[in-house]
Protein backbone atom coordinates (compact mmCIF):
# COMPACT_ATOMS: atom_id res chain seq x y z
CA UNK A 1 0.00 0.00 0.00
CA UNK A 2 1.14 3.67 -0.99
CA UNK A 3 -0.69 6.36 0.36
CA UNK A 4 -0.02 10.11 -0.27
CA UNK A 5 -0.29 12.72 2.42
CA UNK A 6 -1.80 16.14 1.65
CA UNK A 7 0.57 19.16 0.72
CA UNK A 8 0.80 21.31 3.75
CA UNK A 9 0.13 24.46 3.80
CA UNK A 10 3.98 25.53 4.02
CA UNK A 11 4.35 23.12 0.57
CA UNK A 12 1.45 25.02 -1.19
CA UNK A 13 2.72 28.45 -0.60
CA UNK A 14 5.61 27.90 -2.53
CA UNK A 15 3.93 26.18 -5.02
CA UNK A 16 5.36 22.88 -4.62
CA UNK A 17 3.17 20.17 -6.46
CA UNK A 18 3.34 16.32 -6.21
CA UNK A 19 5.99 14.65 -8.48
CA UNK A 20 3.73 11.73 -8.70
CA UNK A 21 1.14 11.04 -11.38
CA UNK A 22 -1.12 8.11 -10.73
CA UNK A 23 -1.82 5.16 -13.03
CA UNK A 24 -4.89 3.70 -12.17
CA UNK A 25 -5.54 2.03 -8.13
CA UNK A 26 -1.86 0.63 -8.45
CA UNK A 27 0.58 2.69 -9.85
CA UNK A 28 2.34 5.90 -9.64
CA UNK A 29 4.72 7.08 -11.90
CA UNK A 30 7.90 9.21 -10.74
CA UNK A 31 10.63 10.79 -12.65
CA UNK A 32 9.20 8.42 -15.77
CA UNK A 33 9.55 5.53 -13.55
CA UNK A 34 6.56 2.95 -12.34
CA UNK A 35 6.22 1.40 -8.74
CA UNK A 36 3.55 -0.47 -8.35
CA UNK A 37 1.50 -1.64 -5.23
CA UNK A 38 -1.18 -3.61 -4.25
CA UNK A 39 -3.14 -0.34 -3.93
CA UNK A 40 -1.96 3.27 -4.20
CA UNK A 41 -4.03 6.12 -2.04
CA UNK A 42 -3.80 10.16 -3.71
CA UNK A 43 -3.91 12.57 -1.12
CA UNK A 44 -7.62 12.92 -1.58
CA UNK A 45 -8.58 9.72 0.37
CA UNK A 46 -9.94 9.75 3.64
CA UNK A 47 -8.79 7.95 6.14
CA UNK A 48 -11.57 5.73 6.88
CA UNK A 49 -11.03 4.52 3.49
CA UNK A 50 -7.59 4.00 3.64
CA UNK A 51 -8.77 1.92 7.05
CA UNK A 52 -11.55 0.00 4.98
CA UNK A 53 -9.72 -0.65 2.28
CA UNK A 54 -6.76 -2.41 4.00
CA UNK A 55 -6.78 -2.54 8.00
CA UNK A 56 -10.05 -3.90 8.46
CA UNK A 57 -10.09 -7.48 6.94
CA UNK A 58 -6.55 -7.90 9.48
CA UNK A 59 -8.83 -6.13 12.50
CA UNK A 60 -11.38 -8.44 11.61
CA UNK A 61 -9.00 -11.42 10.59
CA UNK A 62 -6.75 -10.82 14.26
CA UNK A 63 -10.61 -10.58 16.31
CA UNK A 64 -11.61 -13.61 14.50
CA UNK A 65 -8.91 -15.72 15.22
CA UNK A 66 -8.04 -13.95 19.04
CA UNK A 67 -4.89 -12.79 18.26
CA UNK A 68 -2.96 -9.86 19.77
CA UNK A 69 -0.11 -8.20 17.40
CA UNK A 70 2.62 -5.54 19.35
CA UNK A 71 3.84 -3.14 17.68
CA UNK A 72 6.46 -0.75 18.63
CA UNK A 73 7.02 2.32 15.89
CA UNK A 74 9.69 4.46 15.87
CA UNK A 75 9.40 7.49 13.45
CA UNK A 76 10.00 11.17 12.70
CA UNK A 77 7.50 13.53 13.04
CA UNK A 78 7.63 15.00 10.11
CA UNK A 79 5.57 18.33 10.80
CA UNK A 80 8.12 18.93 13.00
CA UNK A 81 10.86 18.36 11.12
CA UNK A 82 12.35 16.08 14.02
Amino acid sequence: MCRFRPLKESEVTPGDKYVGKFQGEDTVMIASKPYAFDRVFQSNTSQEQVYNDCAKKIVKGIQRNHICVWTDLLWEDAYSGG
